[in-house]
This record gives C-alpha cells, structure tokens and sequence, in this order.
C-alpha cells in the first residue's frame, strides 16, 4: 500500500485508545493532495462531527482504509467510484475536532469500518511503502519501508506469485519497476503485499 501523502511526518502513532496515523508536515504542505493507498471502491464520503470530511475506500486485500480531517470542498471522488492507487482523493485539511492540519489514516480489516467494534482495526505503518518522490520528516524515515527498484531482470517479467515460490501467478514486475517490500519470507523471497500473501524473487530487487 503507498503511503497516501507525498510530504509527512508521524505526528501521532498508532495505539489502543488512536486507532490510525496522524499524518503531517511543515509549513507549506498544509494542504497538500491526499491520494488512494490502493485500489478499491469508494463506499464512504461523509462530514462526521469528530473525524470531519472523511472517506472510507474498500480494498480487495480485506481491508477499508480511512483518510478523516480532510479539506471541505476539496473531495475528487464520490461514493460508488473505482479509484487506483496513487489517485487523489481530497487535500488534507483541519475539519472535525482537531488541533491543526493533519491526515487521520486508519486501516480496517473487513468490508466496511464498524467504529463500535476497535478490535478489527490495524496499525498501518505495517502495511505502507514510501516510494520514490514522496518525503518524509528523518526522524521516522524508519517508521515506513521504502520500496525497492527491480533491476537486471535477464528475462522479463520477474513474476509474483501467491504465498510461495511455487504458487499460483498473481502478477508481473519488470524493470526499472518500483516494488512494495515489507520484508522477507522464510526462503528469502520478497513480500510484495503482506495482506494478500504476495511474493517474489528478492534477487533482482534493490
């Protein structure tokens, strides 16, 4: 999942009583696009007392992402839309009950959030990359994995497969490529997508 902001710092961290990340930056970046962590369906943009413009986005990995405090007015997308990853969605804001200009980014797993039920949501720092163009503050470049960049791939497409080097093909990665790591499996393989079980060689990836 791409890290759904190009300029950030960790404000707030995920825990028990904050089910998400505080997002935000410095001066001039207070406003700054907002974008899909992935593909999905837009099943929710509403104004909500606490969290105010908030969208909810379904994501065929079995989870819901949540962008909350975003600018009025400011929304690209409506419920019922496909969106890609990386396409914006609304610019950060301040709405809702909040100190100053942040994104409030939560992942919850299942098809729709149940804000009753805190026991499905995730940390999300464990699901983001940060790819090439996007920044983050240097005192949490450790917080998120960068992705890597496939490279030397004697026969292309280098494939990604389901669970295991020998599983089903689920899809191709070729040169030049930017790939989401979130480290590797037991063989040594990359872990492209730790929801949905995705691996690939890890040999041609720096």
């Amino acid at each position: 999942m791409k890290l759904p902001l190009n300029y950030t710092g960790v404000k707030q961290g995920f825990s028990s009583r904050h089910h998400g990340i505080d997002f935000g930056f410095k001066k001039g970046h207070q406003n700054q696009w907002i974008y899909a962590c992935d593909d999905g369906l837009v099943i929710y943009n509403r104004h909500q007392i606490t969290g105010g413009y908030v969208i909810h986005i379904r994501h065929d990995n079995g989870t819901v992402s949540e962008y909350g405090h975003l600018l009025k007015d400011t929304q690209t997308v409506k419920e019922g839309m496909h969106v890609k990853k990386g396409q914006k969605i609304a610019k950060m804001g301040r709405s809702g009950i909040c100190t100053g200009n942040h994104l409030h980014f939560g992942l919850y797993k299942g098809k729709a959030i149940n804000y009753s039920d805190k026991s499905k949501w995730l940390n999300p720092l464990k699901y983001l990359n940060i790819y090439d163009g996007q920044y983050i503050s240097d005192s949490d470049k450790d917080k998120i994995i960068h992705t890597k960049i496939a490279h030397d791939i004697p026969s292309e497409p280098l494939r990604i497969r389901y669970k295991n080097k020998y599983g089903k093909i689920v899809g191709d990665i070729f040169n030049n490529q930017e790939v989401e790591t979130y480290g590797l499996d037991l063989e040594g393989w990359n872990i492209v997508d730790n929801l949905r079980d995705y691996v690939c060689s890890n040999r041609y990836l720096k």
